[in-house]
């Protein structure tokens, strides 16, 4: 009846292919979990940061969550078991199964609700290493996803600009992962053994009245060129673009640049601090 550990990432994360099972390893067969709420349950979906969902034989449903923080009882959760780091918590969608309405019955399932809770262990190294990792040098805008641990990772505040005569490029700030998404549907991918990826936003910005032309921005990772960032055509239009880029670097490397040269003239800003170097103005 879902003795073992309960690998957290494992099992938040899983592709609709193997959640069932991880489900079924973290919380019992159909026929246990049957028993303990009372009701004959099916096990209909889990994984990708859902829980595990169950139908039960009188329309209603049962959702088994394994979540990173210590909520109180809440009126959304039928009910609440918290473990040294994290909870597992119960909601149902009405009817309610029998066992919640049972003190016995629901005692006996608060019990079991408990020890699940301090069963899951964060899997989070072990887990990362079984993820495809990208292909090097990785330099890659837009087209990513971050679920609730991504958007979890400090964001750092940057301010620093690239001035062109046609365009200026601004950095609003890094955050730093060890995987993404890179759609929605996708399986989660890894930078790379000892790496991490960077994520920066890029304001496009175009000078008044100037000419539209290229703007050539080259990634340099630890004074290495690692590629062009592919902004978008429309970059070259009289208004501003947002462009989310992705880089892959070596973890907690500082020496990570976004570099544009005009007239054999190099700028360059850090994605570490947002200090510019070469000129700060453009022939504006």
């Amino acid at each position: 009846m879902g003795s073992g550990p309960i690998d957290f990432h494992a099992l938040g994360k899983a592709g609709p292919g193997e959640a069932e099972a991880l489900c079924t390893a973290a919380f019992g067969t159909e026929d246990e979990l049957g028993d303990l709420f009372g009701v004959g349950l099916t096990y209909r979906s889990g994984g990708g940061g859902r829980p595990c969902a169950y139908e039960t034989d009188d329309g209603g449903t049962v959702l088994l969550s394994v979540l990173d923080f210590r909520p109180p009882p809440l009126p959304g959760f039928d009910l609440t078991a918290l473990g040294e780091r994290y909870a597992v918590v119960v909601s149902t969608v009405p009817p309610a199964p029998p066992a919640l309405a049972d003190p016995a019955r629901r005692s006996r399932l608060q019990a079991w609700l408990d020890g699940r809770a301090h069963a899951v262990v964060d899997d989070h190294d072990a887990w990362l290493a079984t993820l495809p990792a990208v292909e090097q040098p990785y330099v890659a805008i837009n087209g990513y996803e971050l679920d609730p641990y991504g958007l979890a990772q400090p964001y750092v505040e940057l301010t620093g600009r690239l001035v062109t005569p046609s365009r200026t490029i601004g950095v609003t700030g890094v955050r730093r992962v060890s995987y993404l998404r890179t759609d929605e549907d996708a399986h989660p991918m890894r930078a790379g053994e000892g790496r991490e990826f960077l994520l920066t936003t890029l304001v496009s910005e175009p000078a008044p009245g100037a000419a539209a032309v290229d703007v050539a921005v080259h990634a340099r990772v630890e004074g290495a060129d690692v590629g062009v960032v592919p902004l978008p055509a429309d970059t070259r239009t009289d208004s501003d673009v947002v462009t989310d880029l992705v880089l892959s670097v070596p973890t907690g490397c500082t020496e990570v640049e976004l570099v544009v040269t005009t007239d054999g003239t190099e700028q360059a800003i850090s994605l570490a601090d947002g200090t510019v170097r070469g000129p700060r103005e453009g022939a504006r």
